[in-house]
């Protein structure tokens, strides 16, 4: 199988290293793009200690069409909305961090003034935002990118980063037939477990 990673930086490949071996070594072709390759790039020396070691396309390109800055306004509009359910009153950091994402987006901007909602608004927006999110369509320069590496699978991670550019990945790759997954990237606990146990397979 040819296996597209498709990560946020190199330096997430510190959490898959051993997966990516078990990969590569079970016979498995192997594709490495980044969405920041330039950050972390250190961590690109490492994979030269894979036999064979894996392909990098690179820069992962981001959407660019009439829809990027619609999608990127949802989608950072859904991250800061779940932060308004009561249940999260206590989570000050997480939603300031969400809410410098979500002032960009003038369409949203009413959200901002508020820190709170009631939980059936919150449930109520959440269903309306995920309505106007599938209604975004696939980006013809991400499937281009990704139908030309010839993938059998597409694996990303980290993806919850707020606005996610990997988004569009996901949905083009369904759009054209690729099964996704989206890889969890944790160490785990060393004293807990060994060296390679907590890694994400």
């Amino acid at each position: 199988m040819r296996v597209l990673f498709n990560l946020n930086t190199p330096g997430h490949l510190r959490y898959f290293d051993s997966t990516i071996a078990e990969l590569i070594g079970r016979g498995h072709e192997v594709l490495l793009t980044f969405t920041s390759p330039h950050e972390y790039a250190a961590s690109l020396d490492n994979l030269a200690g894979f036999d064979p070691p894996p392909a990098n396309l690179g820069w992962a390109p981001k959407r660019r069409d009439d829809f990027a800055q619609p999608a990127r306004q949802v989608r950072a509009a859904l991250d800061y909305v779940r932060y308004l359910d009561p249940r999260y009153a206590r989570a000050e950091f997480l939603r300031t961090r969400a809410l410098a994402r979500t002032t960009s987006g003038a369409l949203f901007r009413p959200l901002t003034a508020r820190r709170q909602l009631r939980r059936w608004q919150v449930n109520l927006l959440m269903r309306c935002l995920v309505a106007a999110e599938r209604t975004i369509p696939s980006s013809a320069e991400i499937e281009g990118f990704i139908r030309t590496a010839r993938p059998d699978v597409l694996l990303v991670s980290p993806l919850l980063n707020a606005a996610s550019y990997q988004t569009d990945y996901v949905k083009s790759a369904m759009a054209l037939g690729i099964p996704t997954g989206v890889c969890v990237a944790s160490l785990g606990q060393p004293d807990q477990q060994g060296p390679h146990q907590g890694r994400s397979r």
